[in-house]
């Protein structure tokens, strides 16, 4: 899902997955939500949806993240609210990739509504290129530390690797 305006977008209840970059060569070749929405005072609310990514590329730099959110150290660019959504990534990075559940395009948290929280974050075994937050100055990798970030944002969030009964959608006929 790619929002590139609006004043006011709800986005709520999606399932993304099976999401594929076989041959990407970038840091962030694939986003399952990706916000570079810069309305001025806007509100972009993401609520219940689930996202899982398990990607992976013969590209030497290959990364992904869950949520992309163009961010400001002012107030010109939307305003994220997260609530209540299953963010899993269990991508294999590659080279200096790194798969992240959400990136934010710089660390000032002006733009990262207070009332986000309850949300199901997991980038596997904590490490160097398995990242739960980002945001061009920190790389948080356990969920204490990105909580101690945000607060009093995410206060009650959870990281765990749900099982999903599928994670390739469905095919077939209805």
């Amino acid at each position: 899902i790619n929002i590139q305006g609006g004043s006011n977008v709800m986005t709520i209840n999606n399932i993304i997955g099976d999401l594929r970059a076989p041959g990407a060569s970038v840091g962030d070749a694939v986003r399952g939500i990706g916000i570079i929405s810069t309305t001025a005072n806007s509100v972009q609310k993401v609520y219940y949806n689930s996202i899982y990514l398990n990607g992976s590329s013969t590209g030497a730099t290959f990364g992904n993240s869950c949520i992309y959110h163009t961010a400001s150290a002012i107030s010109t660019t939307s305003n994220l609210d997260l609530r209540n959504n299953i963010l899993i990534n269990v991508s294999t990075p590659s080279g200096t990739g790194r798969i992240n559940v959400i990136r934010r395009s710089t660390s000032s948290l002006n733009n990262f509504s207070a009332s986000s929280n309850n949300n199901l974050m997991y980038a596997g075994i904590p490490g160097a290129n398995r990242i739960l937050y980002v945001d061009g100055s920190n790389e948080l990798q356990t969920l204490m530390d990105y909580q101690a970030h945000v607060v009093p944002r995410e206060t009650n969030s959870v990281t765990e690797n749900p099982p999903f009964i599928s994670t390739a959608g469905v095919s077939g006929s209805f």
